[in-house]
């Protein structure tokens, strides 16, 4: 089985955050702190943004999407954006959130262990200590063009691709 490379991620630097992405930031954490689930350190919206927005627009699926920020983003940018979240009642209330911002975007609810969605880029900010599971399941599940865009940290993103070995 081949393993993944790491590949450099530019980053937009000179844009400023949309005040548009900003309340729907705010609106997500609000939302998010009224549902009773497990807590979760999010990714840094702005450094996402930066980094989505440097990249080819294309397909976009978020496994773990929570309240639905992250996919929110990719959909304002241009990206046919999916997520996939366990947690019913987050997922419901992403589509909500999502909706409320006119932003269109496919939520399904369940594990992306379970549910496959073809795209060009799968963003993942996973648990410590199933990175090594994740990028297995990324090598065995998805296109063979496709991008890992995985999170070490909130502002710590990385892309990773199948090594040509």
């Amino acid at each position: 089985m081949s393993e993944l490379a790491e590949i450099p991620l530019q980053r937009d630097m000179d844009a400023t955050f949309p005040a548009e992405l900003q309340r729907l930031v705010e609106a997500g954490k609000r939302r998010s702190r009224q549902i009773n689930c497990f807590d979760f350190v999010s990714s840094d919206p702005e450094h996402i943004w930066r980094s989505l927005a440097a990249l080819p627009r294309g397909t976009f699926c978020e496994w773990g999407s929570g309240i639905g920020i992250m996919t929110g983003i990719a959909s304002w940018l241009g990206y046919q954006a999916t997520g996939i979240e366990l947690n019913e009642e987050l997922a419901a209330a992403s589509r909500q959130l999502l909706v409320e911002h006119e932003l269109h975007c496919d939520i399904r609810q369940g594990s992306y262990f379970d549910i496959h969605v073809e795209a060009d880029y799968y963003f993942v900010y996973c648990w410590p200590g199933k990175q090594n599971e994740v990028e297995q399941h990324f090598l065995v599940s998805t296109p063979p063009q496709a991008r890992l865009l995985i999170c070490h940290g909130a502002a710590d993103l990385r892309c990773k691709v199948r090594s040509r070995t």
